[in-house]
């Protein structure tokens, strides 16, 4: 007796990643989280994917376009938490991707950045000692804070505070705050040496953009400041 004929199963597994050689420097069994959209606007179940040694991003149980809802195109973003508990009045780092659009049957690279500004301060001085600039306090006066993520997707706060930047071995000071700008002639940084107040400046403004960092040198010179 031979088998009676059945359905013939095609299937195509829902495939995301990166764009050749951008996940080089992520670890295997980091995790990617994609949010999509069918094309009524419905969203569907966030998808965990995995970074795996060999390069591939997978999910487990693997996901079959043929099982989503829809026939597309799909709206989709994705994010990857790098920083989940940052320091008091920083934001969390995330890395995040603008949306795309993904017909069915295809796959898709997200290009990821860093969603929020990561700022780097130096102080040199003719004034003070190495050892007096190490002991110095540094904030980043009355800016922006509170920023939140949903879905992939970062909501700058609207909350002033002094951010406070982390010290570092290197003897600098860095912070990740949310993206913006300072005004021209607010204070940009603010050190405290010794009990004494020094306000840094910038007479053009200063704008922090997503993913990118500034680097900064506080020159602290008495007959200056």
């Amino acid at each position: 007796i031979d088998w009676v004929p059945g359905s013939d199963v095609d299937l195509r597994v829902l495939e995301f990643g990166t764009p050749a050689g951008a996940s080089e420097n992520i670890a295997p069994n980091t995790q990617m989280t994609v949010f999509m959209e069918d094309e009524t606007g419905t969203g569907l179940p966030n998808y965990v994917f995995t970074y795996g040694a060999d390069g591939i991003w997978r999910t487990t149980p693997p996901i079959y376009w043929d099982n989503l809802p829809g026939n597309g195109p799909y709206t989709a973003r994705s994010w990857i938490v790098v920083d989940n508990t940052p320091a008091p009045t920083q934001v969390a780092d995330y890395l995040v991707s603008e949306e795309i659009s993904v017909p069915k049957f295809n796959g898709a690279n997200f290009v990821l950045t860093h969603a929020p500004s990561r700022v780097v301060i130096g102080l040199t001085s003719s004034t003070f000692s190495p050892t007096e600039l190490e002991g110095a306090t540094v904030t980043l006066p009355d800016y922006m804070t509170g920023g939140a993520y949903g879905d992939g997707r970062f909501v700058p706060g609207s909350t002033r505070d002094n951010v406070v930047p982390i010290k570092e071995s290197t003897g600098l000071w860095t912070a990740t705050s949310q993206p913006q700008t300072i005004a021209a002639n607010d204070p940009v940084v603010r050190v405290v040496i010794d009990g004494k107040e020094y306000l840094a400046r910038t007479p053009s403004g200063l704008t922090y953009n997503r993913g990118e960092i500034t680097n900064i040198t506080v020159h602290i010179d008495e007959d200056v400041l």
